[in-house]
């Protein structure tokens, strides 16, 4: 099956092409700096080390320069090669070599120059077809909920497959330092089979091809807990359902939210009664529902009689 690749925004009918590229354009999130396929120059232009955030950054950069005809107004600096490469200086009396990436390459690097660097762009090289998904993943967490520096960093810490990154060096991945990345695909990449107003999480290729291994992704794209939890009530209930009034439109209004997970407008659809139900229901089961906003908003609506009425029933039910 062929992966799907996202695409240049069409123009929206009726709309002036230059205008929406006037609008594009201010909606647009830049980089920091140019992208470079200089390795070596593009690590210090983005003032990081050879460690695991300076290999995630360079192996998201190279990402983004090979798929450049997908994300319009990605700039590349004038001179940089045509092939990605890097540069090794002078150890005593061997001279600077440029060394193109590719594993032949960093394997024949003489033993001169250390093993440092030959391992980091060899870790880079591992990491560099992977990173794709990393930048498909954050986008897709980034436009449900945008994403802090923090969250970045522990999305690297959720894979197995990672594990030799983001220990590379003893050193975990600054999420600070690949945020910028994830702003810029996110305010510029035109994903297939949707438009502005979409995420990318609704497109069943791309989720089935890029979303469904991970529960730190699944988190992060689910617009709210609020569902997960009402169907906890609902299914804890079990033939008692009809006794706490919760009818077939609030169980549907439920499932839909579940099925599309990330669309906030199926979220609001539940009704505020119900969630308060299922807050109480936790509480009922000493679980620590967290920072569930909605559940302690909708409480705080509720009648403190009509809380402590669903707790003894739970209590004489269940």
């Amino acid at each position: 099956m062929t992966t799907p690749s996202p695409e240049v925004p069409k123009v929206p009918h009726g709309m002036n092409p230059w205008v929406l590229g006037a609008l594009s354009a201010l909606l647009q999130i830049p980089l920091p700096e140019n992208l470079d396929r200089q390795l070596d120059r593009y690590l210090i232009a983005i003032r990081q080390k050879r460690d695991a955030t300076g290999l995630v950054c360079l192996a998201i950069a190279l990402q983004l320069i090979e798929n450049r005809e997908k994300l319009p107004g990605l700039a590349i600096r004038a001179d940089s090669p045509d092939q990605p490469q890097f540069n090794l200086p002078p150890v005593g009396n061997t001279p600077e070599i440029t060394v193109e990436f590719n594993a032949a390459a960093i394997e024949a690097i003489p033993a001169a120059y250390g093993v440092h660097q030959k391992r980091f762009y060899s870790s880079v090289l591992q990491a560099y077809p992977v990173a794709w998904k990393w930048i498909v993943q954050l986008t897709a967490c980034y436009q449900v909920h945008p994403l802090q520096a923090n969250d970045v960093a522990n999305y690297f810490k959720q894979f197995r497959d990672f594990l030799k990154i983001t220990s590379f060096n003893g050193q975990e991945v600054n999420g600070n330092a690949v945020l910028p990345y994830i702003k810029f695909v996110t305010s510029t990449m035109k994903w297939p089979h949707s438009d502005f107003s979409k995420k990318i999480v609704a497109n069943d290729e791309i989720r089935a091809a890029f979303l469904s291994d991970s529960s730190f992704v699944k988190r992060r794209t689910t617009f709210s807990a609020t569902a997960g939890l009402c169907r906890q009530l609902i299914d804890g209930l079990g033939s008692h359902v009809s006794e706490f009034q919760i009818n077939d439109k609030m169980i549907e209004a439920v499932d839909r939210s579940l099925a599309i997970y990330w669309d906030p407008e199926l979220n609001g659809k539940i009704p505020v009664q119900l969630i308060a139900m299922a807050a109480a229901y936790a509480e009922f089961q000493g679980r620590d529902y967290g920072n569930w906003i909605q559940g302690k908003r909708a409480l705080s609506k509720t009648r403190p009689i009509l809380v402590g009425a669903w707790k003894r029933m739970f209590e004489s039910l269940l």
